[in-house]
């Protein structure tokens, strides 16, 4: 993982520490183009009414709503596994701007009864949910040191309580003032028409989102991926509340496009969070059958490997070998020389194996310690003999100096295979008859390899001089 001077490395993936990469960045360019080019369109078109849609707001804020939620929770839950409190400053943005928008919506003509609600009170949540999203994203983009280092573990547990106390507080609050002094606040809108009053308010909102943006990406060479994701969501805010800087009230073509902005704002950061799970999940598949200190696929992805090339090899009637490769005296070159020259020496021996392998289809994997394997699709005993030996010279080859108190002066190999029809055996036999030949070639005397059949006679034995 990449980090940048924003956050410091936690070590646990997750995206405000991950710089955005480069088709990120394109993407999000291209994105931000796309909805400045939808907002202009909108706006083109002024004031012209469009018609009311029935149902049209409760749907659009209410998938908003559950949106803006459900990006608080996945934030909120990035910050309990990390304890990076911009995590937990960003999901409370998310979290407040969620609960205003149910309130925005109760308090919207129609939706609910009449006389629980009054024309003027909808434009205040609006107004306080648009204001309050750049502002705690501006304190995201400010925060001091502290809040850009991960909290100790064992602080995060009450930390996320009162982050999520805090907002449900203040949100509550604010929708109660709001209810309780509707009839004293400016009125912003009149039967449906935007008044004077509301361009002001919707200008301060703007440059509240453009100042935002501006301490968002004031490091313009050091984006993350959570960075990025909050500047396209600033930007559809913006163009939400800009676009209607040029419509006259409700129901205009340029007040829709401005809803549509408004789900976009909310959507965004859950659409990053739901492709940064699925790329953990990768990634996670992928270590799982990856071994981090060779490189090579591991033991784990051998049995499906080995059903892919026994399926392979029946519908094509050609036979499969398999080698069991161990290095010889092991440990005894890690008790001379320690853990470290033993991971290098791994290292180098399983760079020398690999070169040795032509087709793509063939598979070197770690099986354990110093054990290696190899899976060789379509390939008869003469082939898997050449290549067994074109893998013992490979090691031999490099010259590693061995133990003092080992057979040979330089780091070697013992190699045991096997062939068959794919027809006529399963995996677990071929596993099976490699390493009964493997322990043959170290009985015989190490730095060799041994050939054994189906029928568990040994057709073949390689000597080397020692």
């Amino acid at each position: 993982m990449t980090t940048n001077a924003w956050t410091a490395d936690t070590g646990v993936p997750n995206l405000a520490t991950t710089m955005a990469s480069p088709s990120q960045l394109k993407s999000g360019a291209v994105i931000a183009l796309v909805l400045v080019l939808v907002a202009f369109a909108a706006a083109a078109m002024g004031s012209r009414s469009a018609g009311i849609l029935p149902g049209f707001l409760p749907l659009v804020a209410g998938i908003a709503t559950i949106s803006d939620l459900l990006a608080a929770f996945l934030l909120f839950a990035q910050f309990k596994v990390t304890g990076l409190t911009l995590l937990a400053v960003a999901g409370a943005a998310y979290a407040f701007s969620g609960l205003l928008t149910v309130a925005y919506t109760a308090s919207f003509p129609g939706v609910v009864a009449p006389m629980l609600v009054s024309e003027e009170i909808g434009p205040w949540f609006w107004v306080i949910w648009h204001f309050a999203f750049p502002l705690m994203l501006a304190s995201y983009a400010i925060s001091d040191p502290s809040l850009r280092a991960a909290s100790p573990m064992n602080f995060v547990p009450n930390r996320l309580r009162r982050y999520l106390g805090g907002v449900a507080i203040v949100a509550c609050l604010v929708i109660l003032f709001i209810f309780a002094a509707g009839p004293v606040l400016p009125v912003l809108i009149v039967g449906g028409k935007f008044q004077s009053l509301f361009a002001s308010v919707r200008v301060v909102i703007i440059l509240a989102d453009v100042t935002a943006a501006v301490l968002l990406f004031r490091r313009p060479k050091e984006v993350t991926t959570l960075q990025l994701a909050l500047g396209l969501a600033l930007l559809t805010a913006l163009l939400d509340t800009a676009v209607n800087l040029v419509s006259t009230g409700r129901y205009t073509a340029t007040w829709y496009v401005g809803k549509v902005e408004m789900l976009l704002t909310a959507t965004i950061v859950v659409v990053t969070l739901a492709a940064e799970i699925s790329e953990l999940y990768r990634r996670a598949a992928e270590l799982a059958t990856i071994d981090a200190l060779t490189g090579l696929e591991n033991r784990l992805s051998l049995r499906a490997r080995m059903a892919w090339a026994l399926g392979h090899g029946r519908r094509e009637s050609v036979e499969v070998a398999f080698v069991m490769i161990d290095i010889d005296q092991f440990k005894q070159y890690n008790d001379a020389f320690g853990h470290v020259a033993g991971d290098q020496c791994l290292r180098r021996v399983s760079s020398a194996l690999r070169a040795q392998l032509q087709r793509p289809n063939d598979l070197l994997i770690r099986f354990g310690g110093e054990e290696f394997a190899v899976l060789l699709v379509d390939t008869d005993q003469t082939g898997a003999q050449m290549l067994a030996e074109r893998l013992r010279t490979a090691v031999e080859d490099l010259s590693i100096r061995h133990a003092s108190g080992a057979e040979r002066d330089v780091v070697t190999i013992s190699l045991g295979l096997t062939v068959a029809k794919a027809a006529l055996i399963q995996g677990r036999e071929l596993l099976e008859l490699a390493d009964h030949a493997l322990y043959a070639a170290k009985a015989a005397g190490r730095n060799r390899w041994v050939f054994e059949g189906r029928l568990r006679a040994l057709e073949a034995v390689k000597h080397v001089a020692i």
